[in-house]
């Protein structure tokens, strides 16, 4: 089940769409203490409805190296030299969607950047629903089972470091 959070950041008003098995934190950590957190989700910002971001965070490098490398080989398993790669590609174009990769995938903004946005899936105008919620519930049916074979062995590590502490 996704849980739906609603904000207003820089970039305009947005709704975030999370999965309870793509969270983590730990000692009261979240993304607005900058510790103790790892987070995937979906976010559509009210400006551009049509495009669902996947987005993936922890804390900065200097702050967490462990949390900020799993963020960086998440990414790197969808992206390669400035590309969307593998089977969710495939899926994406398979099912009539379009796709963009994000701006700040590099190294370098990936240690200096809690939030990174990987890719974001785009919305036919045929295939739009009325609500923000709807369109990110319905681009997680149709590749969150892909994404998660992707992230679930990350997650699992996240959890198991989190044990041993």
């Amino acid at each position: 089940m996704i849980q739906f959070i609603y904000g207003k950041p820089q970039g305009g008003p947005l709704v975030s769409g999370r999965v309870e098995e793509w969270e983590w934190s730990r000692r009261g950590g979240n993304y607005n203490n900058h510790r103790d957190f790892f987070t995937i989700h979906w976010e559509i910002q009210e400006s551009k409805p049509n495009e669902v971001r996947f987005h993936v965070e922890s804390p900065i490098a200097e702050v967490d190296q462990n949390l900020n490398d799993i963020k960086k080989n998440i990414i790197s398993r969808f992206i390669s030299d400035g590309f969307l790669i593998g089977k969710i590609r495939d899926e994406i174009l398979s099912a009539g969607y379009e796709y963009k990769v994000g701006r700040r995938i590099t190294e370098k903004c990936i240690r200096k950047y809690k939030s990174i946005e990987p890719f974001r899936i785009i919305i036919p105008k045929c295939f739009e629903l009325p609500s923000f919620e709807e369109n990110i519930e319905h681009i997680h049916n149709a590749f969150g089972q892909t994404i998660h074979s992707v992230i679930e062995p990350y997650l699992i590590e996240i959890k198991k470091k989190d044990e041993e502490l």
